[in-house]
């Protein structure tokens, strides 16, 4: 559990520093369909081009060990707790995993519109990232969630 907090928290360091590099953050790419700013956001990316690929590059990396830390840490959190809380912490866990899939898409369209210059995949973008941050927030939330739940009797 150790190595994959450390793990995640590297790359994800690398990926701030990355983003402070970009004309506009990533995360203002990933929901630019909701704002109508795609194109926008884009244009000002143009200059950017080999940091916005190292971000989303690197993000492949990132999504497995975010995945696996949030899966792992919702699972170990609810180890000792009821059974409803681990079947709970499992679905949790599974959401976790899925997150990163839905990140998988993310990326593709975002790679798609910057190579195409054009924001024809925005809405799959911020789809599948809308996806994405509300089952990583649902984890990060259950974390003290189910820690903070008492143990079972016994």
């Amino acid at each position: 559990m150790l190595v994959l907090v450390i793990a995640t928290a590297l790359v994800m360091a690398a990926l701030a520093i990355i983003d402070r590099t970009l004309p506009r953050g990533i995360v203002d790419f990933e929901l630019c369909a909701f704002r109508g700013a795609c194109d926008e956001v884009l244009a000002a990316y143009r200059p950017a081009g080999l940091e916005v690929g190292l971000s989303i590059g690197l993000d492949y990396l990132f999504m497995p060990l975010y995945a696996a830390t949030l899966a792992a840490a919702v699972v170990f959190v609810a180890a000792r707790r009821s059974p409803r809380a681990r079947r709970a912490a499992g679905l949790i866990a599974w959401g976790a995993t899925c997150a990163a899939g839905f990140d998988a898409v993310e990326n593709a369209a975002l790679y798609h519109m910057v190579d195409a210059g054009a924001a024809t995949a925005g809405w799959i973008a911020s789809g599948a990232a809308a996806i994405k941050f509300a089952l990583v927030a649902l984890a990060i939330v259950a974390l003290p969630v189910l820690a903070l739940r008492p143990k079972p009797a016994g």
